[in-house]
């Protein structure tokens, strides 16, 4: 009797909008340590202890508010036919709606698909294999970015790179200011030991200078100049032990004959170091990029040719009008005579090929302009052309890898 009065309660409350406060509501929490906390509501908030663990939770009061789909209430919204209409079908009893059996379902699947239908309720009721995916773990940039880089290091890397680009300023500071004063101090030692002919004292002051050109960005013409009497001093202080023309007169014998060694004599002696030519350059119609020079020496009764593939020599005939040029360089390899070339080839190696510019290294060749009074006007050409040509100390760069040459004698039987 007391639960259809209650009931009665409930529905008038309900009628009117209202929530009956005679009403239990349940609750039910879960802890964070896993337990389940159960009770009811009351008209104010309380809080819950958790007989697992001793933690409180709050639990809200009961809701006064008109029920909605996420939030359940005692409280029905709308009209009074709304409401009536809710607590008249609470009484009626709900149609139920008959499943379909799972024969029916796996089959009606398998007609759609295009499959035989399974006889047992064995074979539609087995589970299908899950495939599990691994979890890719992730990673947080920023915290990550954070750690690496905090305000400490930060500050300690900047330092660090202060320090560095300071001690760096201050290391090119003293080494170009080392330069300096090596560089100016050098031009009147470099004078003097020309005229005392001392060139391997020369050489060791002359790569000392070009180094402390090099540190301070030199590229005017007193480096040019400077750079090429470098060179000249190597090539004077490196002269070959063996004399090429000799080595060709003996390649014959009194006949005219070719003797048997004496490809192998002629490549030794080239091989002996640095040879100083005097001659006129002419370029070559066969080979784009490379001249020819005639060498004195007519062994037997075949010429001797010089080769050397150097593009740049191009601007240096343009202002030479004989083409007769005093230089040094190094033998890259010996061509015997054969089918295509009647002539002995010579080819020079193009970057050892420097024109020679100053009088007193070539007096100390035995070529002093008292006996040759061309000589003072060719060497000052030279000098002149090696001041003005800013390319010129690249003049290597230009050849071309497929243009080098093997150092062993070609022979063609």
């Amino acid at each position: 009797m007391a639960g259809k009065v209650k009931n009665l309660k409930r529905m008038k409350a309900r009628l009117a909008g209202e929530a009956n406060a005679s009403v239990e509501v349940p609750f039910e929490l879960t802890c964070e340590c896993g337990e389940t906390i159960r009770g009811v509501r009351r008209t104010r908030g309380i809080q819950k202890q958790c007989d697992q663990c001793g933690e409180a939770l709050f639990v809200l009061p009961m809701n006064v508010y008109p029920a909605t789909k996420s939030v359940s209430s005692e409280v029905i919204g709308g009209g009074f036919a709304d409401r009536l209409k809710v607590i008249v079908g609470e009484f009626l009893p709900a149609k139920k709606k008959p499943k379909p059996s799972k024969n029916a379902a796996v089959a009606a699947k398998s007609a759609t698909a295009g499959k035989p239908v399974p006889d047992t309720e064995a074979e539609t009721a087995r589970p299908k294999p899950k495939l599990r995916i691994p979890r890719i773990p992730r990673v947080d940039l920023r915290k990550a970015a954070r750690r690496t880089f905090s305000p400490f290091r930060l500050v300690i890397i900047s330092s660090l790179c202060v320090v560095g680009l300071t001690g760096y300023w201050l290391t090119q500071q003293k080494a170009e200011e080392a330069a300096r004063q090596v560089w100016l101090s050098s031009t009147d030692q470099i004078q003097t030991l020309l005229q005392d002919g001392k060139a391997v004292e020369l050489e060791a002051l002359l790569d000392e200078t070009v180094s402390a050109g090099r540190v301070l960005g030199k590229a005017d013409e007193e480096w040019r100049l400077t750079f090429n009497l470098s060179q000249e001093t190597h090539a004077i202080n490196n002269l070959a032990a063996s004399d090429l023309l000799a080595a060709f007169h003996a390649a014959y014998d009194d006949t005219g004959t070719m003797r048997e060694n004496a490809p192998q004599d002629i490549t030794d002696a080239s091989k002996s170091g640095v040879f100083v030519f005097d001659s006129s350059l002419r370029p070559d119609t066969e080979n784009e990029g490379a001249f020819l020079f005639e060498l004195p020496a007519a062994p037997g009764n075949q010429l001797v040719m010089g080769v050397i593939e150097l593009p740049q020599i191009q601007k240096f005939l343009q202002a030479v009008p004989d083409g007769r040029t005093l230089f040094s360089a190094t033998v890259d390899s010996i061509v015997v005579p054969n089918r295509q070339h009647l002539a002995w080839r010579v080819e020079l190696d193009p970057g050892s090929f420097v024109l020679l510019t100053n009088q007193d290294l070539c007096a100390q060749l035995g070529l002093s302009v008292d006996f040759d009074p061309d000589l003072e006007s060719i060497l000052l050409r030279q000098k002149d052309f090696v001041r003005q040509t800013e390319t010129w100390e690249s003049r290597a760069d230009d050849v071309l890898p497929e243009q080098s040459r093997s150092s062993e004698i070609q022979e063609s039987r």
